[in-house]
């Protein structure tokens, strides 16, 4: 019985901190979207150049899934943990020097560093817990993970308004290296995974290679890319400017409203696993997102006069519709073997990821030609720059409508 009751506490410890992790690793991702106008000035960009220095995150995040995947299947949660958390604080040290190459490698390493934190947290819940538990402890994760996100929008902002950009970083550079000795302390070298089937080099490409053969791979995939677009154009990027210019609000205000959004995404998340049991399939759970997301994106950017209060019910309501995209991480595991599901998640994440690399460049862009000042974008400027997030909702619901047997429940 004492075995049982110190398991349990190792596992919740380990758990605890996977998710702690991905939570900072949130915080690090929105930090720029807070800091855009401090970091324009002192780099002297644009919005194009700095929506690229945003999409540098997601150049290292997207294209490690897949390995970040295999690195949780063949290593110790201690290990991949302690050498994301150190890629995390060397990529923030790299960012406070001050020059836009070392600031872009610093985003870059940020990004690699991340990219093993949700799979982190899907790796030790499926290894550590009751499979029973692993939808619970998925949800779990993903709220707790956009608490993250209002640490990286209304503390930082006022942190940032208070101190400056560069001690801001600094002390999100001590936060990892705090989460790192947590990690070392409370993670146990051998809490999971060494007991599991070793995954040869051979096994690995097989596994891949059947992943990239197989048609719904590429369908789901291209739903999680579309659907992921307001995540990462809006809410990582470009939602605290648009705020400001919009609705002239401050940044601690506009970082504030954005954070709402991220608690509505984290109760939806939770929420999202009841819907798909009341429906009895995944197509109308990814038909409300997109198609709703839709009509509450477009009142948001119509520069409707509502009161503060009611504008955070907006951004939470937001949050909430957009959320159960996430069912599409449960929809390719029930597709695929079990074997190499760890793989697989980390494939799709990866797809979905790189909507950070396309999308908020590109926003950044069409800012650029219409309306050239650095200092200055006007409303009709975002407003316009930011129908890419509505083309690629509407493009996601026409996927769902036109691949039925790809979204029904465990087909």
């Amino acid at each position: 019985m004492t075995a049982v009751r110190r398991i349990s506490t190792a596992a919740w410890a380990a758990f605890a901190c996977a998710t702690l992790f991905y939570a900072y690793q949130f915080a690090l991702r929105v930090a720029p979207s807070v800091m855009s106008a401090d970091l324009m000035e002192a780099f002297g960009m644009g919005a194009a150049a700095f929506g690229l220095l945003a999409a540098f995150y997601s150049y290292g995040y997207a294209p490690f899934q897949v390995p970040a995947g295999a690195m949780c299947d063949l290593l110790s949660p201690r290990t991949v943990f302690v050498l994301s958390v150190l890629a995390c604080v060397v990529g923030n040290l790299f960012f406070m020097m001050g020059s836009i190459p070392a600031a872009y490698f610093g985003r870059f390493l940020i990004g690699l560093g991340s990219a093993t934190s949700f799979l982190l947290c899907i790796k030790v819940a499926a290894t550590s817990f009751p499979s029973a538990m692993l939808p619970m402890l998925t949800s779990v994760a993903v709220l707790i993970g956009t608490f993250g996100s209002v640490g990286g929008y209304t503390p930082i902002a006022y942190s940032t308004a208070q101190l400056g950009w560069k001690p801001t970083i600094m002390i999100l550079t001590i936060l990892g290296g705090v989460l790192c000795l947590l990690g070392l302390v409370f993670i146990k070298k051998g809490e999971s995974g060494e007991k599991e089937e070793a995954f040869s080099k051979d096994a690995f490409f097989q596994a891949v290679k059947a992943l990239l053969h197989a048609k719904h791979t590429w369908i789901i995939g291209s739903f999680g890319f579309l659907m992921y677009v307001p995540i990462a154009t809006f809410f990582d990027v470009w939602g605290v400017p648009f705020l400001k210019s919009m609705y002239g609000l401050e940044a601690t205000e506009a970082g504030l409203l954005v954070s709402i959004a991220y608690i509505g995404f984290g109760a939806g998340a939770v929420l999202s696993p009841i819907a798909l049991k009341y429906f009895g399939s995944y197509r109308p759970c990814f038909l409300i997102p997109s198609f709703g997301g839709v009509v509450f994106f477009l009142i948001m950017l119509s520069g409707v006069q509502l009161s503060y209060s009611a504008f955070a019910a907006l951004m939470l309501l937001f949050g909430m519709i957009v959320a159960p995209q996430i069912l599409a991480f449960a929809l390719i595991a029930s597709l695929t073997p079990k074997k190499i599901a760890g793989i697989s998640s980390g494939l799709h994440n990866m797809i979905c990821m790189l909507s950070g690399v396309v999308a908020p460049p590109l926003v950044g862009k069409l800012l650029h030609l219409l309306a050239p000042d650095m200092h200055q974008k006007p409303s009709h400027a975002y407003q316009l720059a930011l129908l890419v997030v509505v083309a690629a909702l509407v493009l996601a619901g026409l996927l769902v409508l036109f691949a039925p047997k790809s979204f029904r429940k465990g087909s």
